[in-house]
């Protein structure tokens, strides 16, 4: 019998991370403020029932495929695969029984106060959930001594698929709102979509109400829009994106080499904007847009990504 079991990962300032077996999910992020309290940065389910229970993704990797992947299908030559819709025609975060919904395997565990680890794994079989070949995916967490969370995704298939693995952690920084925050992503392009959220095809430079390259507070922003937006990062840049808390005086930097970040303002959470999703993932339905960089998996082609989040004083 399956069973959802929790891991810690400590360093030397005490900062405590605390993952999932179940989606191989970020189920807390502690980190000291100002005052050097101890303080939840995340927002997230507290029980076990809530967790196998979640509808919001919360913490959780997802795959094989994130965010919305158009009509549940796409081409490999002059095939069409059809996958299994679980919004409307489309796919969502991978399908109805995804990765955040599976037992991960622990391949392994350290905890020495220097680089803790812990590295999920998973197997996903040929025709799951429609996808084509069989793939073995692995995420490991490292926790190292400079405040820096990092998320390393790496995937091998013996067939020919698409794959934009992501972290859906929520963000609060020790809020109950994210009215008080300052955001800033590195992008000055964005994908405009339709009705479905699913994109135009277009990339398009981001309009005055959607630029964050700058600092910018997010309850101004949210007085007129709430964002779901999917932002094209710029390339070599120190990091990819900041959310900061002036009233507990810290930071969080994101570093990625994904091409995206879904910025998701919590817009149907039980609390609306009580935490912000930053999603590091691929370009949004990437497989069917021409002209979009897209990630595939091969038997010649392993998939490798990360995303790092690393808090600092502020």
């Amino acid at each position: 019998m399956d069973l959802i079991k929790n891991f810690t990962l400590t360093n030397l300032h005490g900062m405590q991370v605390t993952l999932s077996n179940y989606g191989a999910r970020i189920l807390s992020i502690k980190v000291r403020n100002k005052s050097n309290q101890l303080i939840e940065t995340t927002l997230n389910h507290q029980t076990d029932t809530e967790i196998k229970n979640d509808v919001f993704y919360m913490g959780a990797t997802c795959g094989r495929i994130s965010n919305r992947l158009s009509k549940a299908q796409f081409s490999v030559g002059e095939k069409t695969i059809k996958l299994e819709a679980n919004e409307g025609e489309n796919l969502l975060h991978g399908g109805k029984d995804s990765f955040s919904h599976r037992y991960w395997q622990v391949d392994e565990l350290q905890n020495n106060n220097e680089d803790s680890q812990i590295i999920f794994s998973l197997f996903s079989e040929d025709g799951d959930q429609g996808f084509p070949g069989n793939l073995n995916a692995r995420v490991s967490y490292t926790l190292t001594k400079t405040n820096e969370l990092r998320v390393d995704y790496w995937a091998q298939s013996d067939a020919l698929c698409p794959i934009n693995m992501c972290n859906h952690t929520y963000f609060n920084l020790g809020a109950t709102s994210i009215d008080e925050l300052k955001l800033s992503v590195k992008a000055k392009h964005y994908l405009p979509v339709d009705d479905n959220s699913i994109p135009t095809g277009e990339i398009r430079v981001l309009p005055p109400e959607l630029d964050l390259i700058k600092e910018q507070l997010l309850k101004q922003k949210l007085k007129t829009l709430d964002f779901d937006h999917c932002y094209v990062l710029e390339k070599n840049m120190a990091f990819s994106a900041l959310l900061s808390s002036e009233e507990q005086g810290i930071a969080m930097l994101i570093k990625t080499d994904q091409e995206a970040l879904q910025v998701y303002s919590g817009n149907y959470l039980p609390q609306k904007h009580s935490a912000i999703a930053l999603e590091a993932q691929g370009l949004v339905d990437a497989p069917n847009q021409a002209g979009f960089a897209c990630d595939w998996v091969s038997p010649d082609n392993d998939y490798r990504k990360y995303v790092s989040y690393q808090f600092i004083k502020y």
